[in-house]
C-alpha cells in the first residue's frame, strides 16, 4: 500500500523528535532524502528506511496483515479491559492478576482494593508486557507515600515523576515476576520495592525493558510505528536492579508454576525477610 506524502513526513518528524537512540548524521540524511525522492513511498519502503536508521530495537515500524487490519477496523468503541482476575488465597491474602497496565485494569485494582479486608496483597505480573505509562502512574499512585520516584529521560530533558496522596498501606506486599514481565511491569515493581520496606518480588529474570514508547497506529493504511522516547529510572536504579531484589526476596529458587510462587510467599510470611532458605526445606 502506497503511504501520501504528509504521512510519510508526519512520521519522519516524530522519529527524529522522539527517538533518544536515532543519529541524525550525513548517513540518515542520504537514505531520508532517497526515500523521499521516490516518486511513490510504499509502507515497505518506509519499513526499510527505518530498519537502516534506527538503533533501538524498541523502535519498529510494523505493517498490519489485512486480517489484522479488518479485525481493527471492527473493534467497536467501548472500553476494555485485558484480562484482569482477582482472588483470594490462603483465605487471607488478596491475588490480583492482569496481563497490561491499562485505564480499565487501574480501575479495576481501585475497587478491589477499595473493598478488600486483606491486610496482604499478591500482584501476579507474569507475561505481563507492560501497557499504558499513565496507567502504572495512577496505580502506584494507590499505594506510594508522596514522593519522587521517577525519572523520564527524553531528547527535551528529564521529566520527574511524583505519587500523590491519599496511599492504601498493606503490611505486605509480593509480586510475582518472570522473564516477560516488562516495561511498565517492572517500572511498577521497582518502585514499590525501592520505596516500601514491605515488598517482596517473587521470580529469576524480567525482561530488563528500561524504555518507554511513544506507539502511533493506523487503522486505515494498516501500521504502527513505535519509537523508543525515554530511558526510565527509578531513583537512580534501571530494570536491571530488580534482579538484585529478587535474589534477596526469591531465594535460590526455581519458579516454574504458580505453586512455587505461592511456596515463597508462604515462606516470606513465615520468615519476614530471612526468606533465602533453600527450596528442600519446603513441605
Amino acid at each position: 500500500m502506497i503511504l501520501p506524502r504528509t504521512i510519510v513526513m508526519q512520521l519522519i518528524n516524530k522519529y527524529e523528535d522522539l527517538d533518544i537512540s536515532l543519529i541524525i548524521d550525513d548517513s540518515y540524511r542520504s537514505k531520508k532524502r532517497a526515500l523521499l525522492n521516490k516518486k511513490i513511498i510504499r509502507k515497505v519502503d518506509f519499513y526499510k528506511f527505518i530498519e537502516e536508521t534506527k538503533t533501538s530495537t524498541y523502535t519498529n515500524f510494523i505493517i498490519l496483515p489485512y486480517l489484522t487490519l479488518n479485525s481493527l477496523i471492527s473493534i467497536p468503541s467501548k472500553r476494555y479491559s485485558i484480562s484482569f482476575y482477582n482472588d483470594i488465597k490462603f483465605k487471607k491474602i488478596l491475588y490480583m492478576k492482569f496481563t497490561a497496565f491499562t485505564m480499565d485494569n487501574y480501575i479495576s485494582v481501585e475497587e478491589v482494593i477499595s473493598k478488600t479486608v486483606c491486610d496482604e496483597i499478591i500482584f501476579d505480573l507474569r507475561d505481563n508486557g507492560g501497557g499504558i505509562l499513565n496507567a502504572c502512574l495512577k496505580m502506584l499512585d494507590l499505594f506510594l507515600p508522596e514522593k519522587e520516584y521517577l525519572k523520564l529521560i527524553t531528547k527535551t530533558g528529564t521529566q520527574v515523576i511524583t505519587s500523590s496522596s491519599p496511599y492504601r498501606m498493606f503490611s505486605k506486599i509480593y509480586i510475582f515476576l518472570n522473564e516477560n514481565t516488562a516495561s511498565c511491569s517492572e517500572i511498577f515493581s521497582l518502585a514499590l520495592r525501592k520505596y516500601l520496606d514491605n515488598v517482596f518480588l517473587i521470580g529469576e529474570k524480567t525482561t530488563s525493558k528500561d524504555c518507554t514508547q511513544h506507539s502511533i497506529k493506523n487503522k486505515l493504511y494498516g501500521y504502527i510505528f513505535t519509537i523508543e522516547d525515554s530511558k526510565w529510572l527509578v531513583g537512580n536504579e534501571s530494570a536491571e536492579s530488580l534482579s538484585n531484589y529478587m535474589k534477596i526476596d526469591s531465594g535460590k529458587r526455581s519458579y516454574l508454576n504458580e505453586s512455587d510462587y505461592l511456596k515463597q510467599v508462604l515462606l516470606i510470611r513465615n520468615n519476614g525477610y530471612e526468606n533465602t532458605l533453600d527450596s528442600s526445606l519446603m513441605c
